[in-house]
């Protein structure tokens, strides 16, 4: 009994419900901290995951927004969007308001180019007391991503520079280096032994002298040819310094997550259809999110639907028994595992296990297209069939 079953019309369809509720779900907590390194009160914002509170046992990644004042809305609301859709975790957003203290904590010397006391500072407030402050406070894992713009994402750079263990991305907005900050940036990412993804974005209507030095670092990274560097490179066409932050944002989200993110009707077209086994290919592409980004996924809904679309097209039957073991582990207590099986004793030639595994899912939990009403018009056809 072969069934076809829409894998990509579902997000175009469901977009309107999402955008007409989609603030309701999200909360931005405003906090404090005194801090030792500054000798005085810095405020700070957090967006929580929307069901944070439901997993005790999760943990996410760490976005921290320098320039928050202004920088910290637009990320948070691109992380929001990116996570509902599983285009990329769930994460912790933190922005550091630094309204009427930004050119202290970014300031650098005119002559020798070197961060200044008030600099200094601010990085150690940072490294030494925020940073611990929101991993004792949430629960955050290793994975962490540290965005800024202009000058302040000059200053980031020192992270990558002298502690490159704290973030694994950097995103720079437009960056405006000091002099040297491009060859350290450069020597930085060629001698990494960690994985590390590097962003940098400028823009047709840039200022000049910007665009010109981003060009030239951009010349420089191109160069590096090491298997943990992931460079990307955005050129934003109708732009200026400012303008290009909305459309930056969420292209370096996706091009950090392109691994991460769903299967595409692209990628369903050109790599699962050809697979040799769509199952086995499913499992790869799992390995390599863990590999790449450190932690175990979850498998998500939307991949498992396009791999079931790929057996049922290229009658690779057998891939239904492995799919019912990864269907076991990532959704038990469901149909799914009783309902793979069943089609794969259904093609090939056994309607009796078939229909007993079509009747044990009807009484597990739905998921997606697996429904009750669904898994009825197997067990009616069986029945009608062969008579049971």
């Amino acid at each position: 009994m072969l069934l076809f079953y829409n894998i990509f019309g579902m997000k175009s369809y469901t977009l309107f419900i999402l955008l007409a509720g989609f603030n309701i779900y999200s909360q931005t907590i405003y906090k404090t901290v005194q801090s030792v390194n500054l000798q005085e009160t810095r405020e700070f914002n957090v967006q929580l995951p929307r069901d944070y509170d439901k997993h005790p046992d999760r943990t996410y990644p760490l976005v921290l927004v320098l320039d928050g004042d202004y920088l910290f809305e637009p990320v948070a609301g691109n992380i929001d969007y990116f996570g509902y859709w599983d285009q990329m975790p769930e994460a912790v957003v933190v922005g550091v308001n630094q309204a009427g203290f930004r050119a202290q904590d970014i300031a650098f010397g005119e002559i020798d180019n070197a961060p200044m006391v008030s600099c200094l500072n601010f990085y150690a407030f940072l490294k030494s007391e925020l940073i611990p402050h929101l991993l004792k406070t949430y629960r955050i894992n290793d994975f962490r991503i540290l965005i800024a713009q202009g000058k302040t994402a000059n200053f980031a750079n020192i992270f990558l520079v002298n502690d490159p263990e704290m973030f694994d991305v950097f995103i720079n907005l437009s960056p405006i280096f000091t002099p040297n900050m491009d060859r350290q940036v450069f020597t930085s990412l060629k001698t990494t032994t960690d994985k590390k993804w590097y962003y940098v974005a400028t823009a047709s209507e840039d200022f000049i002298d910007v665009k010109d030095q981003i060009s030239s670092l951009n010349g420089q990274l191109s160069a590096i040819n090491h298997p943990n560097i992931f460079y990307y490179f955005d050129d934003i066409p109708d732009q200026t310094h400012y303008s290009l932050v909305t459309h930056a944002i969420p292209n370096a989200l996706e091009a950090v997550f392109s691994v991460y993110s769903p299967i595409d009707p692209e990628e369903y077209k050109t790599k699962v259809l050809s697979a040799i086994s769509p199952c086995d290919y499913l499992e790869t592409k799992y390995s390599a999110i863990k590999d790449i980004y450190g932690w175990e996924p979850k498998y998500k809904f939307s991949d498992v639907l396009a791999i079931s679309n790929a057996i049922e097209q290229n009658k690779k039957w057998d891939d239904f028994k492995k799919f019912s073991r990864i269907a076991r582990r990532n959704f038990p207590e469901t149909v799914m595992e009783d309902f793979f099986l069943g089609r794969y004793y259904e093609e090939n030639g056994k309607p009796e296990k078939a229909y007993k595994h079509f009747q044990s899912a009807y009484s597990k939990k739905e998921v997606g297209f697996v429904t009750r009403d669904f898994l009825w018009k197997y067990i009616t056809q069986l029945k009608n069939d062969f008579g049971y």
